[in-house]
């Protein structure tokens, strides 16, 4: 009989990301193969103690081993200088993982996710010599920043990737120091990273990084047309705004009706937060996301 595995899997997350981080984690472990225990890697911002344990039963009721790691928020002054992302610095805090967990290959996905694929088969994948590896999705010269990475002299067809789903070869990303490159790329151009780190990596790692299989990255914006989940597996990534859980999301967002569906396998429940600032002020911040959104549903 084999072995049991286990494979190390984090999340970073705020106290505004409660719920979908109860589906982006819970649907990891439901969907892992029999025999593999999940270690979780927990960096999370604001969430109470209440919260956490939160967390921990929603893992229970999903009635598969796993172990749960709390680390500890970075301090402050890793990120000093570096612009906020949407209001707070959480997007950063994948880059202080390498320092954080005691492990050879790590799993990070980010919380606007849902999952419905074996995440074991990536942890797997031999390591190729490079610091990381993303689902390669075009290359510069598609995205917004494409006068930027001319500027920085990337060539026009160099690859580029979605940083939310990211398996670290971590050796070889402490060993060539790449959180203090990326943090440093990030100081420099701090005005121009449109996309945070996730465009200073795309900058940094000029195209030398692991490819991942496509289906562990698959975008769902708000007002595409929803692919056939049941029959494609993968990890689900809600790119783009509002989100489902945002203001008004249920009804704009086309792929709502999953991501309602995998929350009904946890233990928490979805607050519409009408009644917080907090969501008034991310909906505002988000606003030309909500015009392009109803934009595309309205032309569809």
């Amino acid at each position: 009989m084999p072995e049991p595995k286990t494979i190390d899997v984090a999340f970073c997350a705020d106290s505004q990301m409660e719920a979908p981080l109860h589906v982006a984690a819970s649907s990891v472990l439901r969907h892992v193969a029999e025999g593999c225990t999940v270690r979780f890697h927990l960096l999370l911002t604001g969430f109470s103690q209440a919260q956490r344990d939160h967390v921990l039963r929603t893992f229970d009721h999903i009635g598969k081993p796993y172990e749960v790691r709390f680390l500890p928020e970075p301090p402050a002054a890793m990120f000093a200088g570096l612009r906020p992302f949407h209001g707070n610095m959480t997007t950063y805090y994948r880059l202080a993982l390498p320092d954080l967990v005691d492990a050879s290959r790590l799993l990070y996905i980010d919380a606007d996710t849902a999952t419905s694929i074996d995440v074991s088969a990536l942890l797997a994948l031999p390591p190729d010599g490079n610091p990381a590896g993303f689902v390669e999705g075009g290359v510069v010269s598609d995205y917004p920043e494409k006068a930027f990475y001319a500027r920085v002299g990337l060539a026009p067809d160099t690859p580029a990737f979605n940083a939310g789903v990211m398996l670290f070869n971590l050796d070889t990303w402490r060993a060539e120091g790449w959180t203090n490159r990326i943090l440093a790329f990030c100081r420099t151009y701090p005005n121009d990273l449109s996309a945070a780190d996730q465009t200073a990596m795309t900058a940094t790692f000029a195209g030398k990084f692991q490819r991942l299989p496509p289906e562990f990255n698959i975008a769902l914006y708000p007002s595409n047309p929803v692919p056939q989940i049941e029959q494609t597996p993968g990890i689900y990534h809600f790119v783009g705004s509002p989100k489902p859980w945002d203001l008004g999301g249920r009804v704009i967002h086309t792929a709502a009706g999953f991501y309602f569906q995998s929350l009904e396998s946890t233990t928490i429940q979805h607050r519409a937060g009408y009644l917080k600032r907090s969501q008034w002020y991310r909906a505002w911040s988000v606003r030309g996301g909500y015009a392009r959104a109803l934009k595309g549903r309205l032309l569809s």
